[in-house]
């Protein structure tokens, strides 16, 4: 999705100085963190030329000259073949060796599912970019099509850590809603219409987290209008307090499921909008898709009010509700 964000950016707008934030340092900077937190360690890490370590420096110190899309497309290229060398090369054992990036000590695992929340969190906001400039977006990817090789000894990823960046994910959603000022919160000229992407976001987050389609039933007030291909909005805006209570219900669903997860509930394949994938896939596609509009409804913030909630980097308790 990183990718075609790129190549869809116009030649005028990827250049753009005036814009905030500008899209080429915006791509060079999910690039240049995605190549770092794939890294061993800190001590060694240098990007590929032409690429530089501005992302680094305390004081924020810009590039005069901004890199080419053929640069960052290259880049792009280089981040890929590591990142699927690393997860093709993942054992039981070097998951869990742990890597200090910002002396934040963390598993291997976890900066790989660190990184899925950040590379999604940006190439989010390129789509609403993208849309808002040109009328037109990259559509949604639901899984790469470049797929490893089967593997005889799947990698388990421990619950605990699973929910640090789905529940790190949910935070942010749940900070998007708070600061929005009621004003955004329900202006139908906005588009697309704050309140909506958030609801649309806490929709699919039950639903991919239930045990199946069939009955599949939201709590009251909501219906199951985003199930219809018509497309038909729900025929008033929910309120703030509704979507909150409604990502109180999200969390712990998705709190209980990860709790109990095992090796054999995470391989079960369920079957939502025609794809039969495994739980931990559909637990793994709701990270994204939670941290994608959360991105855009952060966008919008600091376009709108000049200011949006900080990033999150895990959940603000862990599985079992003790702080991490």
């Amino acid at each position: 999705m990183l990718e075609n964000a790129i190549v869809a950016c116009p030649d005028a707008l990827w250049s753009d100085r005036s814009r905030q934030p500008e899209y080429w340092n915006l791509a060079y900077h999910t690039l240049f963190f995605l190549d770092y937190f794939l890294s061993d360690t800190e001590e060694e890490f240098a990007p590929p030329a032409p690429f530089g370590m501005e992302e680094l420096d305390p004081a924020g110190i810009a590039r005069e000259q901004p890199y080419t899309k053929a640069e960052a497309l290259a880049y792009v290229r280089h981040c890929r073949a590591k990142c699927r060398a690393l997860v093709e090369g993942l054992t039981d054992e070097r998951a869990v060796e742990i890597r200090i990036f910002f002396r934040r000590e963390w598993t291997v695992l976890e900066w790989v599912l660190y990184n899925m929340r950040h590379v999604q969190h940006h190439a989010a906001q390129f789509n609403l970019i993208l849309r808002q400039r040109t009328d037109s977006a990259p559509a949604w990817i639901g899984r790469t099509p470049a797929e490893l090789p089967p593997s005889s000894a799947p990698i388990r990823i421990p619950n605990d850590v699973l929910w640090l960046q789905l529940g790190a994910a949910i935070d942010s959603l749940e900070n998007a809603i708070t600061a929005c000022p009621d004003a955004l919160w329900s202006d139908r000229a906005q588009q697309p219409e704050y309140w909506y992407l958030a609801y649309h976001t806490l929709f699919f987050l039950d639903y991919y987290l239930s045990g199946t389609a069939d009955g599949f039933t939201p709590p009251a007030p909501f219906t199951l209008e985003e199930l219809d291909p018509a497309g038909v909005l729900p025929e008033r805006p929910f309120t703030k307090d509704e979507q909150l209570r409604y990502l109180e219900h999200g969390r712990e669903k998705a709190r209980r499921l990860i709790a109990t997860l095992t090796d054999e509930t995470a391989s079960e394949v369920r079957r939502f909008n025609n794809r039969d994938w495994t739980v931990l896939e559909w637990i793994l596609v709701s990270m994204r898709h939670v941290q994608h509009h959360t991105a855009q409804l952060n966008l919008i913030l600091r376009q709108q009010t000049g200011s949006a909630p900080p990033w999150i980097k895990q959940a603000k308790h862990g599985l079992h509700r003790e702080h991490p």
